[in-house]
Formats: structure tokens, sequence, C-alpha cells
């Protein structure tokens, strides 16, 4: 089943051009870069299967991580929504380099703090 998706660390407060390129192993910002699913394969809760993994993945391995971020196009607002995320306002178009035909937004998920991160 074809799936694919890209995280970046970044220290950033949210997602970025650079942050497309630059991963920083102490940042406390997980960007989603990509998510992808084959045309053939939408529709049956696989890109939904794969964002919650990434989300506990970050939430069981990455302590110091408080807040996961990317951009999407609207008609995905509500499915990411529905997902836990926060839809934050329009993308700055600068950082969209090759995608100005479209408007993008920012959406946002704050990890829980863990035990850990309390001691």
């Amino acid at each position: 089943m074809p799936r694919f998706a890209c995280a970046t660390l970044s220290s950033g407060s949210k997602w970025t051009h650079d942050s497309l390129f630059n991963h920083e192993p102490e940042g406390a910002v997980a960007c989603l870069q990509s998510l992808c699913v084959y045309p053939e394969f939408r529709k049956m809760g696989i890109a939904k299967a794969l964002v919650k993994h990434l989300v506990k993945h970050i939430e069981d391995n990455h302590n110091g991580v408080t807040n996961m971020c990317f951009v999407c196009e609207a008609h995905l607002i509500p499915a990411y929504r529905r997902m836990g995320f926060t839809y934050v306002g329009p993308a700055d178009p600068s950082c969209l380099s090759g995608e100005e035909s479209s408007q993008w937004y920012d959406m946002e998920y704050r990890v829980p703090a863990s035990p850990k991160d309390s001691e």
C-alpha cells in the first residue's frame, strides 16, 4: 500500500520554507513536510493512520517537542481538525516556493507534556 510521511524538527514556532531543508535535532517543533497517499488508495483512512502514527511517535519518543505543525489546502482543514489539529490561519506565501497557485493554511497540534517533562 503506497504511502509516505516525512517530518523535520525545528527551533522555529511554525512550519517555514527553511524547515523543509533544515533538521534541528534539538528543535521543539515537529514540522510535517509531506504526507502522500497514491490516489487509488485515498479515502481509506491511510492518511489518518499515518498522521496518528506520527503523532504517537512524537508523543512517545520526543520529550522536548511541544507542537507539530504543517500547511495544508483548505479542503483538508476539517479532516485535520477531526484528528485534533487546530487551524492557525493562512500560511505565509513566501514559505511555499513553487506552490503559489494555491492558498495554504497553517495547522498545529499541541503535544501533551509527558511525565518526564515535568521532572
